[in-house]
Order: C-alpha cells, then structure tokens, then sequence
C-alpha cells in the first residue's frame, strides 16, 4: 500500500496547482451511508482504474489510501468510527481526485442536518462539499454530535426561526463560537385559517397544500433581513455556514434554493434538494419530548399534525413540490429568475455572484 506523503507528492497534490496528466476525470461521485459501510459510486470520462483515499477532514492532505486500482465504478469501505463524518478522494490514473461525502451529517441529535455541497451548476462546476450546511433545530445535539461538528469550521450560524421557536427548542451551542443570526419576529398567518382547514371533515393533502402555497412567498419578506445578512457572511467570510429552522425544511428549503441559485445550480436540482427533506427528516424528530419545555401551543399543533394520517400531513411534516415552486414563481414572477431576486432582494451584486461562485464551486 502506498504510503500518504509519498502518493500525494507523486500525484502532484503537494503543488498548488495540478494539471490532468490526460483529460481523464470523474464526473460524478456519491457516498451513501448504509448497513455500517459506505457505499462509493461515481462516473469518469475514461474508464481506468482508481485509487480511494479516505480522510476525517475535507483536505486530501490528511487522507490516506484505502484503495488502489480499482477497475469498479463502486467501492464499499467499512470504517473503525461509524460516529466521525468522513471525506473519500477517487483518484483516477491519469488525472485529479474528486471528493465526495455524505450528504447527510452523522449527527445522533441532529434533525435535517445536511451538506449542500456536491450538486453540479449549469457551467459543469460543481459546490464544494464542507462548506455549506441546511438544518432544523440544534436543541438536541450531544457532546458527541459537537465533536464532530468541531470539524466543520462553522464560523456563522444563521437561524430563521421565531422569538418563540428560538425559546422553545433552545440551542446551547457547544463548539467553536460563530456569528449567531436572527431575528426577532412571529409568523404572520392566519392561524384561524389553519385552524379551519385542519377541523374540515373533509380535509385532503390537497387543501393543505393550497393552504400552504399561499402561505409560503411569504417566507420570502418574513426572511429578507435574515437572507441578507446570510449572503453578506457567504460573501465577506472563509469559515462555513450553517442556516437553520425548527424542521429544516420550510424556510431552511428556500434558503437553500437561494443559495444554490446563487451558485448557479439549475432549477430542478434545486428542487429536487427541497424534497430531499421526505429521506432525510424523521417527522418523530418534531414531537415535544417530555423533558423539552416547548411553547405549548405549538406542542399541541405538532401532535395534532402527528395524528392526521401520513399521506394528508406531507405538506405539514414533510414536503412536496407544489410548496416549493409557489416561492419560485414567486420569485420569478417578481425579477425574472431566482439568480435576480437573490441580486435585487438581498443587495447581491454581479461583483458578489463572481466572489461566491469563485470560492464555494470547484
């Protein structure tokens, strides 16, 4: 096996420039975690074997080989820790390696907790991985949990909920201190509404999602000062950036597609990220445990949605499509596309765009 030091010279990682010795490259690269052991899959211009590295940071400078000659698209890797966030390099023979990770973060307490990096843009670029992370609340993360979150160099936290969200589900953040963002609001919507709709006997996934689709341009200006102050740390800081709700999925989903947006990421990955919340958010997660003092008037809502059945409750516990392109036309209707509304709502400048896109994508 090839020692660490010696591959990363001989590859020409320990220069600051690196160029494909012949053009061949991956073009897609996935890791799942499943059974205890990850699941690698990835794509190449050139099929020739590759060498995987492994490593608990984002740097190929800390990986060491786990693989060589690989002549497979796909590759299982059981590892000693199963509570340590990974990073896999697959290096082809005569090019560059490509990382990839998991897109969700192996939190014990976590809720929703995911990396936006590893889509590609509409240029064949692609977000980096490591760099911006999408949550619900934080209130349960252990000590184990901040261990690895250590690791992620989080230095802003950006956090959409309400004054009384933020009391409910308190987060005692435990790692390196970052920026704390918020504000203090309520939701604006008609809760008479809600209420009307949710005693209706003839209630339907349907009605909810009407409901819902007026309600969520809205996020949007609820949003705005928020959204700001989130893109002016993209644009001023190195560190990375975490934004979060309760679930993770409502105004954590628009923001998410903003950013990505801003990145250049097309509408349909953009989308399909917002549904991605049905694999990765328990709906269990969002029930008061007996030990949390949460408002009770929101307890009693999320036990109330927790009894309707599964299919009905989607929009409310969950997501679909319906919800996420009301926000987009929302936006498009107003300035064209999701790229001008991040430019004109948020004070995003063309000399902005360049900045972000030049230090998240790769």
């Amino acid at each position: 096996m090839k020692t660490t030091l010696k591959y990363l010279a001989l590859c020409g990682l320990l220069s600051t420039s690196v160029a494909a010795q012949s053009g061949e490259s991956i073009t897609q690269a996935q890791a799942q975690y499943e059974k205890q052991a990850y699941q690698l899959t990835w794509s190449q211009s050139v099929t020739s074997p590759v060498d995987i590295l492994v490593s608990g940071s984002s740097s190929v400078m800390d990986a060491k080989v786990i693989a060589e000659d690989v002549s497979a698209s796909n590759f299982q890797w059981q590892p000693d820790n199963s509570e340590q966030r990974y990073y896999f390099f697959i290096k082809p023979e005569n090019g560059q390696p490509v990382m990839t990770t998991t897109r969700l973060v192996p939190l014990e307490g976590g809720r929703n907790f995911r990396d936006i990096g590893g889509y590609q843009t509409t240029t064949g670029k692609t977000v980096k991985w490591g760099k911006i992370y999408r949550s619900g609340a934080l209130s349960n993360l252990t000590a184990d949990d901040y261990t690895i979150i250590n690791e992620l160099d989080i230095g802003t936290v950006v956090d959409f909920r309400t004054t009384t969200e933020r009391s409910s589900e308190v987060t005692k953040w435990a790692a390196k201190q970052p920026e704390m963002i918020s504000q203090d609001y309520e939701m604006d919507f008609d809760m008479a509404e809600l209420g009307k709709v949710l005693k209706d006997p003839n209630l339907s996934r349907e009605m909810l999602e009407s409901m819902m689709t007026k309600m969520y341009p809205s996020i949007l200006d609820d949003q705005t000062e928020n959204y700001t102050a989130m893109f002016d740390s993209l644009v001023e800081k190195d560190s990375s950036l975490l934004f979060h709700c309760t679930a993770g999925k409502d105004r954590t989903g628009i923001s998410a597609a903003l950013v990505l947006a801003a990145l250049g990421v097309d509408k349909q990955t953009i989308i399909d990220d917002y549904m991605a919340t049905n694999q990765y958010l328990d709906p269990r997660s969002l029930l008061p445990k007996e030990d949390e003092h949460m408002d009770p008037k929101y307890a009693a809502m999320m036990k109330f949605f927790a009894s309707l059945p599964e299919d009905i409750a989607q929009p409310l516990l969950g997501v679909t499509e319906p919800l996420i392109k009301s926000a987009i036309s929302a936006m498009e209707a107003k300035h064209g596309s999701m790229l001008e509304y991040v430019k004109q709502e948020f004070d995003v400048s063309d000399k902005d765009i360049l900045t972000l896109r030049s230090k998240y994508l790769q």
